[in-house]
């Protein structure tokens, strides 16, 4: 990463003022957007550990479809008009 990268990412995401980032020593500012980096993309993979669960637990809408489907021309195929 370049600094005008660095900085602008600290200055928008991170909502420092100019000054503090004028202040800051590079080191420390490109520590801060590699600890960024890894608290996200820890954050993404436990999301999709959670959406891939929660996908796995939900039965399949199509078949639930024909379940039904199935049950309500029983009921059907039943009463007499």
């Amino acid at each position: 990463m370049n600094w005008c990268e660095i900085e602008y990412f600290l200055l928008k995401m991170l909502r420092l003022q100019p000054s503090e980032l004028d202040r800051m020593e590079f080191w420390r500012a490109e520590i801060l957007v590699e600890i960024h980096k890894e608290k996200t993309e820890d954050e993404n993979k436990k999301r999709k550990k959670q959406d891939d669960t929660q996908n796995a637990q939900m039965p399949d809408m199509s078949s639930m479809m024909q379940q039904q489907q199935n049950m309500f021309k029983g009921m059907a195929g039943g009463m007499k008009l």
